[in-house]
């Protein structure tokens, strides 16, 4: 039998579960991704079994805890209801802290990038790693890993049989998205259209510093506020965990912004008044953690509250992360 909807959903949980879990260190949600005798390869790097995985996994967090984001994207799924492969496009980033000058180097910036290729297997169940590897971009590694790989071929769900809670979680994927699209295009309707009348917006910056909206007039002006802003900007959700009924859920994301700046020197007025932004290349200029409450509003999936909480702040390893 051929992977179902709800398969793909869980494979591309299971890839969340381990990003929140080594980057917030923790022990047991991390080696409960893999199997028994499961494995973490990359170059020069082997850990197999329970407590290698472990003692991987400590010895990461050990340097950097709440401040590295495992970023996946484009996941590809291949495979049966006992087996698959997963071939994922990724990379990691650090937040050096809340800016001291407008000099200092981007709050969060890319340290590295590469592929995951995951050899997956169903057990009682549940989907976990039988084996992670991991190559660097770039590197000789990788193209003779590449070389030897089998990518999977694009499935189409079309035409799958999608349980309720299947299509919510879907759903509510959209809703991520569309939050993303309509604030960086301007679309204040649209961006008001993601909440509930009486729904709560709060920001938590590295700074210290904090804003609370509620309501879906004070959400507009929000969302106008931020228009006119001579650097684009992107925001982008990845790496979604979302727990919950078919009325209400919760849901823990990260956010990276991307910002192509023109030219020179702009004055950026967000989070804070007198922000200025030095112009270069594209870069990110925050980066952090989304935590979603959102329910089901006749048929529609919205937020009820929304809180982001910016990369860099000094408790944010302390942060509870997954639902």
């Amino acid at each position: 039998m051929s992977l179902t909807a709800l398969d793909y959903e869980h494979i591309l949980q299971l890839h969340a579960r381990y990003s929140h879990a080594i980057d917030f260190n923790d022990l047991e949600a991390f080696t409960s991704c893999f199997t028994a005798d499961g494995a973490f390869v990359a170059p020069d790097v082997d850990h197999r079994g329970t407590e290698q995985l472990r003692r991987f996994a400590a010895s990461v967090a050990a340097k950097d805890v709440g401040h590295v984001r495992h970023m996946l994207m484009t996941s590809l799924v291949d495979g049966d209801d006992t087996t698959a492969r997963s071939f994922s496009f990724a990379f990691i980033t650090r937040d050096y802290g809340p800016i001291a000058g407008r000099l200092q180097v981007p709050p969060s910036a890319v340290i590295a990038a590469g592929v995951y290729d995951d050899t997956l297997v169903k057990c009682e169940g549940e989907w976990r790693y039988a084996v992670r590897a991991f190559t660097w971009d770039g590197t000789r590694e990788q193209l003779a890993h590449l070389e030897e790989a089998r990518i999977p071929s694009h499935r189409s769900l079309r035409g799958a049989a999608l349980a309720l809670s299947d299509e919510d979680r879907w759903d509510i994927r959209q809703l991520l998205a569309s939050f993303c699209h309509a604030l960086d295009f301007e679309d204040i309707e649209g961006f008001v259209g993601c909440f509930q009348p009486t729904a709560t917006l709060e920001y938590e910056f590295a700074d210290g510093s904090t804003e609370r909206i509620q309501g879906e007039d004070a959400i507009g002006a929000f969302a106008a506020r931020s228009q006119g802003v001579r650097a684009r900007a992107r925001h982008l959700a990845l790496n979604p965990v979302i727990e919950g009924t078919g009325y209400a859920a919760h849901v823990t994301s990260y956010c990276l912004m991307p910002m192509d700046y023109l030219y020179g020197f702009v004055r950026v007025d967000w989070p804070s008044p007198g922000r200025w932004a030095q112009l270069h290349n594209p870069t990110i200029g925050h980066s952090g953690i989304f935590h979603d409450e959102v329910i089901k509003v006749e048929g529609r999936w919205l937020f009820a509250g929304r809180r982001f909480v910016e990369d860099g702040r000094p408790d944010q390893h302390e942060k509870e992360i997954l639902p």
